[in-house]
């Protein structure tokens, strides 16, 4: 939750944009974001959050096994992961 914290304070000072990696910069609003975590109400909440910056593509899986199978078939769908550990 540490990297979710910063990258929201980070929006909230006014960025729209977030560099992924070198040479890639997209809007925050297009980020595609996949959340694996196995409690249910921490999952809402980071989704809740990740709406309130105004992402609405976002997935979520209730463990890790389940966001393996996910990444699996549609790699190319997720830009972020935000997991517990």
């Amino acid at each position: 939750m540490a990297l979710l914290c910063g990258f929201r304070e980070r929006v909230s000072k006014g960025a729209t944009m977030v560099s992924l990696k070198e040479g890639t910069i997209v809007d925050i609003k297009d980020l595609r974001v996949m959340i694996v975590e196995d409690q249910q109400d921490v999952r809402a909440m980071v989704r809740n959050m990740l709406t309130e910056l105004g992402i609405t593509q976002i997935f979520e899986a209730p463990d890790g096994r389940e966001g393996l199978t996910f990444l699996d078939a549609a790699m190319d769908m997720v830009d972020v992961i935000i997991c517990d550990w």
